[in-house]
């Protein structure tokens, strides 16, 4: 490769940093490269952690973020819908509060008022954003189907990992039906 060349492949390099949500100055740099879409995806994100009265985001959140729309494709190709995936998240809560002998069965708990204060991520989710804006292979935009393919890689002991289980979602169909709609 000529020298022009080598240029070439830095500047491209240089422009397709992977992002480590961490910093304020990353978060900043990053938020250029999400479609309006993916900014409500992190906006209902932060609502349901606040609603669900967690103290971090996690991915189990970017889940419920994503179920929320606009983009209809993660609901379409998950198969689920929001009220769902909640009720399986706190199914998931009961259960293992019954672990360490909690039982919380005919409580009802009532959503948290929304919260201005700014939550942080957990390392989870700071992953995933990190995995999806690799999986949009530097394109200009990082898009909803980039943050859901990122969530489907998550493992066990992510809470994520667990809800999809438990809610039965077959993570190879998801891809698939993800690549249809390319």
């Amino acid at each position: 490769m000529d020298s022009a060349g080598n240029r070439s492949a830095t500047r491209s390099a240089a422009r397709c940093r992977r992002f480590t949500p961490g910093t304020e100055n990353e978060t900043v740099e990053m938020a250029g490269r999400f479609t309006r879409d993916s900014r409500a995806v992190l906006a209902a994100a932060a609502t349901e952690a606040g609603r669900r009265g967690d103290r971090r985001l996690g991915t189990e959140h970017l889940l419920l973020g994503l179920l929320h729309g606009p983009d209809l494709l993660p609901i379409r190709a998950l198969g689920i819908n929001l009220e769902l995936a909640r009720r399986a998240l706190d199914e998931l809560d009961r259960i293992a509060l019954a672990e360490i002998m909690v039982h919380i069965s005919g409580i009802r708990f009532d959503p948290l008022p929304a919260t201005r204060r700014r939550l942080p991520w957990t390392y989870g989710a700071q992953a995933v954003v990190k995995r999806a804006s690799g999986l949009s292979d530097c394109s200009a935009q990082l898009t909803p189907k980039h943050l859901l393919l990122a969530i489907l890689t998550v493992e066990r002991p992510d809470l994520t990992s667990s809800l999809l289980d438990h809610l039965q979602i077959d993570r190879a169909l998801v891809r698939a039906r993800l690549t249809i709609s390319d």
